[in-house]
């Protein structure tokens, strides 16, 4: 009898386990191809909009929410905020060029993050030319309609901040 009860309960316990598991949503499997082609085609349209000006084109890149962490500039949040910061680096200086160089990118269900480097130039508006170089990490999110914008981005620089020279230091 304790052995019949024992292989009932074992039965029973299995169906249960077998009907929870039946019941639980599969995870959607995601192309690791084409989320990281994703990624890179909004690392594109950065550097793209970079070039041309066009802070409307990056704001448009940025969820409502997303801050934007750059050198030189104060926090920027949303694609308002993003817009209104980027129209006045844009109103001080004129692109001539953005390279982004990623060092590595992963995504994780509906998340992906990327490192990388960049360099850009510039020519300010009183026409000497500016050339930066730093590091990024961006985190990006997977949209309803299965593609990417960014929740996140800072950029950060290597090199030590300008510091102001005194009036009749050297050089000065």
């Amino acid at each position: 009898m304790t052995r019949r009860f024992t292989t009932l309960a074992l039965f029973a316990g299995a169906l249960t386990m077998a009907a929870c598991a039946a019941s639980e949503p599969a995870a959607p499997m995601h192309d690791m191809t084409a989320d990281l082609a994703g990624v890179a085609a909004v690392r594109d349209g950065y550097a793209t909009a970079f070039k041309a000006a066009d802070a409307a084109a990056i704001a448009a890149l940025f969820e409502a929410d997303a801050p934007m962490m750059n050198p030189g500039l104060a926090t920027a949040t949303g694609p308002a905020g993003i817009e209104a910061a980027m129209k006045e680096a844009f109103g001080m200086m004129t692109p001539n060029d953005l390279m982004i160089t990623p060092i590595k990118t992963d995504v994780v269900g509906d998340l992906a993050y990327e490192t990388g480097t960049y360099k850009q130039s510039a020519t300010m508006t009183g026409g000497e030319m500016m050339t930066e170089e730093g590091r990024y990490l961006v985190v990006l999110r997977r949209q309803a309609d299965g593609g990417w914008k960014l929740v996140a981005d800072m950029g950060n620089s290597p090199m030590p901040p300008a510091m102001p020279m005194a009036e009749g230091a050297p050089g000065k």
